[in-house]
């Protein structure tokens, strides 16, 4: 099932930070994005490695008290492999 919920921007960061986390560890974190561009640098401390004012959502740049709609399946809503920072979101649409 998939899960689309709304959620800010400075969630969105903490999200994609916990994607970049482990890196280069070889494990399920690593999100696949669309509408998402974005950079990190593995040499920096995790939870340090994306720079906000560098990333972009279809086109424009992370605004971090804007909401934004996200869509995934329910296990990252849940929490699971570190996503902790989606469990509270607002949910939209379950299918």
């Amino acid at each position: 099932m998939k899960i689309i919920f709304l959620i800010k921007g400075s969630q969105l960061l903490e999200t994609l930070e916990n994607g970049v986390s482990q890196y280069p560890k070889h494990e399920g974190r690593f999100l696949q994005v669309s509408g998402i561009q974005f950079a990190f640098d593995p040499s920096k401390p995790s939870g340090q490695r994306i720079d906000h004012r560098l990333v972009k959502v279809q086109g424009d740049y992370l605004d971090l008290s804007k909401e934004y709609s996200v869509i995934t399946k329910i296990y990252l809503k849940q929490g699971k492999d570190g996503f902790d920072c989606l469990m509270n979101c607002p949910v939209l649409v379950i299918y």
